[in-house]
């Protein structure tokens, strides 16, 4: 499995285990797109173009780490829903790793707002970009 996937899955895994998110948006946590008619709210977590970090001698890699968005999204003109989620988002990932994983750090490094109007439908996003730190799989 390649770092990538396994970050996919330390995310999905913990925003899917905690209890006050799934209150909030139940099972509507999706990897880069939510698919269409998906009802709101939801999650989206974006993976980024992952580097290598840290290399040992010569081109072994040692670790990597890339900036993840992880963010609501609601269908409202208002940023009181996203706000909530956004909370429990943080809760459930940041200052979070994985004890039997690759996943040494995951640590917000900052905060994303922003409204969007498509089709006089206006929706709003809120979330985070995650340093996530994980050992490599690969040579």
């Amino acid at each position: 499995m390649s770092e990538l996937d396994q970050v996919e899955r330390f995310i999905f895994d913990r925003l899917t285990a905690w209890a006050p998110l799934d209150a909030l948006v139940g099972d509507r946590i999706h990897n880069s797109l939510a698919p269409q008619g998906e009802p709101f709210p939801y999650v989206i977590y974006s993976p980024p173009g992952i580097t290598p970090d840290a290399r040992g001698i010569g081109t072994t890699n040692l670790q990597s780490s890339g900036l993840w968005t992880v963010k609501a999204v609601d269908e409202s003109t208002s940023y009181a829903t996203v706000e909530l989620i956004t909370q429990a988002i943080h809760a459930a990932l940041h200052g979070e790793r994985d004890p039997a994983g690759p996943v040494l750090a995951c640590v917000r490094e900052g905060i994303i707002s922003y409204p969007e109007d498509t089709d006089g439908r206006s929706y709003r996003h809120r979330g985070g970009q995650y340093r996530i730190v994980v050992a490599s799989t690969s040579p």
